[in-house]
């Protein structure tokens, strides 16, 4: 045997080769047919504009069926099929209500859709428009209420900081002797305190406040700032949807006599829905999740435990999806129903589409979906942006 080796050394190696290059050749086929049997598919969705590589980025626009891309220094302005509407140059971002970001010498201004400034490039940031107006901050962090005609509606050089709250009105936050925060309408100027045992202040979208306390955790306040009729001290409070909302609510503790031995990091919290006002509706089988998203069309996801679970509003099961994802990142995005649809992923890179029975209609073959608006969804394929149409599939 050794002999016949000896004698045929060249013969074997050229056969083990050839041999080789037959495995590599044949499992570079399977994938190349792998590739084009699933771009094939792709291809034949709905589209009301195809992947393609020639946008760097897509978003939706402010007014319905309009979408922004940058092209090079200027935002192009386009239609559901990419047919361009207008060229904003030397623009970076919308702000909303038909103005634009841009820079010069580093700095940020806010111009038209015609290109006519309307605030000159002499701050570091500008906000996006809420309500009609827009916060801007200046080279050493001090910020400012603006319109949208770039008139100054509130500046107080002792404020640090400026929130949009609810509406026209907005939460102040200024530094000195001591750190005070009032509420400010932009329309009437009228300016309320809040009192200084709340660290932070927010809206509860049903006429009074959520506050977090200095002693730890959250609660809900009325419009005088006394604490709301049995309110309890949560952990974690979500926005009010269709007349529930998230909640982690720590056990044993009323937001009016929060115990002396009371420490958010380990005290137990049970989590579920509220309504509004504060009663327990659904209880989940957590204490806490990784995200649970508000509710849409009378359904919301929630995930945790390695899986998404569909529940209606009286807390029954709709259906489990097992999750495999590979980051930290991916639940943290806001994912509801439209028109029967939502965009989710399973592994935290590959999205697709699941019908309110929780069946892929859309195999998940994108790495970025957007929310579904007015029946489109911007996805990206192979490094290509397009919109998808699921107006057929809805």
């Amino acid at each position: 045997m050794k002999i016949f080796i000896k004698n045929h050394l060249l013969i074997i190696i050229l056969i083990f080769f050839v041999g080789i290059s037959g495995l590599s050749a044949w499992a570079g086929c399977k994938t190349s047919t792998a590739y084009y049997e699933e771009r094939s598919s792709v291809m034949a969705l709905s589209w009301s504009l195809k992947p393609t590589k020639s946008y760097s980025d897509l978003y939706f626009g402010t007014a319905a069926g309009s979408f922004l891309t940058s092209k090079g220094d200027d935002l192009l302005l386009i239609d559901a099929a990419g047919k361009p509407i207008k060229r904003i140059k030397n623009a970076e971002y919308s702000l909303g209500d038909g103005l634009y970001e841009y820079t010069e010498n580093d700095q940020c201004g806010i111009k038209d859709e015609d290109g006519n400034i309307v605030v000159k490039a002499i701050y570091t940031s500008v906000e996006s428009f809420l309500s009609g107006y827009t916060i801007a901050t200046d080279s050493i962090g001090s910020p400012r209420l603006m319109d949208k005609k770039g008139r100054t509606v509130f500046y107080d050089k002792s404020a640090n900081e400026i929130i949009h709250f609810d509406g026209t009105t907005y939460l102040i936050k200024t530094s000195g002797k001591t750190t005070d925060m009032y509420l400010f309408d932009a329309v009437t100027g009228e300016k309320k305190k809040v009192p200084s045992t709340i660290s932070d202040l927010e809206s509860d979208d049903n006429g009074g406040y959520i506050a977090y306390l200095y002693e730890g955790g959250h609660c809900f306040l009325k419009d005088d700032f006394t604490p709301a009729e049995d309110t309890k001290l949560y952990k974690t409070v979500g926005e009010l949807s269709e007349g529930l909302r998230y909640a982690e609510i720590f056990e044993g503790q009323d937001a009016d006599k929060i115990s002396k031995d009371f420490d958010e990091n380990t005290t137990k919290t049970t989590c579920g829905y509220i309504d509004e006002k504060g009663r327990l509706i659904i209880k989940l089988p957590y204490y806490t999740t990784d995200r649970a998203n508000p509710f849409s069309e009378g359904k919301s996801l929630v995930y945790a435990n390695s899986e998404i679970r569909c529940i209606d509003k009286t807390g029954n099961i709709l259906f489990n999806l097992k999750t495999h994802y590979k980051n930290d990142d991916w639940f943290l995005y806001e994912t509801v129903f439209a028109g029967g649809l939502a965009p989710v992923t399973l592994d935290g890179v590959h999205y697709g589409f699941i019908n309110e029975r929780g069946k892929f209609v859309i195999e998940p073959y994108f790495t970025d979906a957007t929310e579904i608006e007015d029946g489109r969804s911007i996805v990206k394929y192979r490094d290509a942006y397009g919109i998808l149409n699921l107006k057929e599939a809805m």
